[in-house]
């Protein structure tokens, strides 16, 4: 089973979030074709892409399983009660839910779980060289992940394109 994980930026940190969740529809599909039943997708429950994918996974009956930072409720204390009720639908329906930590709300922790639990990761970035999705590229490669630019024809991110000028 190959598990595909998928990282981006909340909605807020999109630059054009029509586009970005019509490249992601467009990635998924691709996915899907390859890998047939052969594959789940690994999702972090976080507004924006994550959220979108979910969706998209619950619309097309693909598997995947959910990574969240902390309790849901938690998780989500702060968000509008839409998202609320989309993140319990994608909880309902997922394949399998993994609690990074009972206690606090660290992102990262939950990036670092699911980028190792993934086979590759597809990554919705807008190559600012700052951030949680920055990190997590980072990590990625750090630990040798194959990272592919899902808003650029799915081309494989390199440690050149994470280097700071300067």
């Amino acid at each position: 089973m190959h598990k595909i994980g998928i990282i981006g930026h909340k909605t807020e940190n999109l630059q054009d979030p029509e586009f970005a969740e019509k490249e992601l529809h467009r990635t998924l599909d691709i996915i899907t074709f390859q890998y047939k039943d052969d594959c789940a997708i690994n999702l972090g429950g976080d507004r924006g892409i994550d959220l979108w994918a979910g969706n998209y996974c619950l619309e097309k009956y693909i598997k995947y399983h959910l990574f969240l930072p902390c309790l849901p409720n938690k998780f989500s204390e702060f968000w509008y009660d839409e998202q609320k009720n989309i993140l319990n639908k994608q909880l309902e329906a997922a394949r399998a839910v993994t609690i990074c930590s009972s206690e606090s709300n660290i992102e990262f922790e939950r990036d670092v779980t699911l980028i190792d639990n993934s086979s590759f990761i597809i990554c919705f970035w807008s190559g600012k060289k700052i951030g949680r999705t920055f990190e997590a590229i980072k990590y990625g490669l750090k630990t040798n992940k194959i990272i592919l630019d899902g808003f650029d024809e799915l081309k494989l991110i390199t440690n050149s394109n994470i280097k700071k000028e300067g």
